[in-house]
């Protein structure tokens, strides 16, 4: 990406994160007053704002129409004629402008996600659940549960992040957890999940735990079978990954912290994410894939990121309250 690129996509992120704001706070007007003068600070500026404006409108017609495949959206916001003043820039914000703007004006607040789940957590939140068996589960930031208890079953559904349980033994009802494609069961013990892009990654504190993909046609696959200090990574095609780990680091997070052993920068910004309300753009690819080793506290996740970018001369920058910038130039 050149450094015209990343300009211009910087700019459109930060059109998206001031509208963000406005449609938390709509009566705050300093923050209007802060938006109008970005807005009139350039041209350019004025282009994002009206073009993340548009995309806004659209998308809002088309949720409340309940179907984002109709393409019959016949309404012009007034942005749109706004917007056509700076066409002739040629800049590409709508992609970055419109990621941005969908992300986090439609998708953060899970709308689904919240019908689906029984307990979630928000950015930055710790949450502890008590279970009807006595069993306890922990939810990191930015996680979902659903329950499937029963007389005859325990179960428990990871839609989205990490979870720590601590099960009660049971023999008569084991316990288990569907996250993804994956299946993990216990009899009673403690352990972590953690759900990304389609694949779990469990880890074992204590006891004994298998884990399995899950196979609609009822088919069998190799099953992993996990004692303390034990992980693995597992999608419906089966095993990723496997490896060991100090079991007291089993669910650190639920202790303030993230342990990264080798870890790529981009991965331990992932990790800090959701302990961030706003977003967090790694600029240069050769920083991002830099590898470091430390014990990260989640209280301060910029000064964690800036400890980490430090050690191979990057700088965090906030150019918006809402906006991280890593880089090294």
């Amino acid at each position: 990406m050149t450094a015209s690129e990343k300009r211009e996509d910087l700019i459109g992120y930060q059109a998206a994160y001031w509208l963000t704001a406005l449609r938390d706070d709509p009566d705050n007007e300093e923050l209007q007053q802060g938006y109008e003068a970005w807005c009139a600070a350039s041209a350019d500026h004025a282009a994002a704002a009206a073009e993340t404006e548009e995309t806004e409108a659209v998308f809002r017609l088309l949720a409340s129409a309940g179907r984002a495949s109709d393409a019959s959206v016949h309404a012009v916001p007034p942005a749109t004629r706004r917007g056509r003043r700076f066409a002739g820039y040629g800049l590409r914000f709508g992609a970055a402008a419109a990621l941005a703007a969908c992300l986090a004006l439609f998708m953060l607040p899970g709308i689904a996600l919240r019908l689906e789940a029984d307990h979630m957590t928000s950015t930055g939140e710790l949450l502890t659940v008590s279970l009807d068996d006595g069993s306890v589960v922990n939810l990191a930031p930015e996680s979902a549960i659903s329950l499937e208890f029963d007389g005859e079953r325990r179960g428990v559904r990871l839609l989205q992040g990490k979870a720590f349980f601590n099960v009660r033994p049971d023999p008569a009802r084991p316990f288990r957890v569907l996250s993804g494609e994956t299946v993990t069961t216990v009899l009673g013990t403690s352990f972590g999940v953690q759900l990304k892009e389609g694949v779990s990654r469990v880890a074992v504190s204590e006891g004994k735990v298998s884990v399995v993909p899950a196979v609609a046609d009822g088919s069998t696959k190799v099953t992993a079978h996990l004692e303390a200090g034990d992980w693995v990574s597992m999608g419906a095609a089966g095993r990723v990954a496997e490896g060991d780990v100090a079991s007291h680091q089993v669910g650190i997070w639920r202790q303030g912290h993230i342990v990264a052993r080798d870890t790529p920068v981009s991965e331990l910004v992932d990790e800090l994410r959701p302990y961030f309300g706003g977003g967090i753009l790694i600029l240069d690819d050769d920083l991002a894939a830099r590898r470091v080793s430390g014990v990260y506290n989640t209280a301060d996740p910029i000064a964690a990121i800036e400890a980490a970018a430090g050690v191979y001369e990057g700088r965090v920058r906030r150019p918006l309250p809402w906006l991280v910038l890593v880089s090294r130039d």
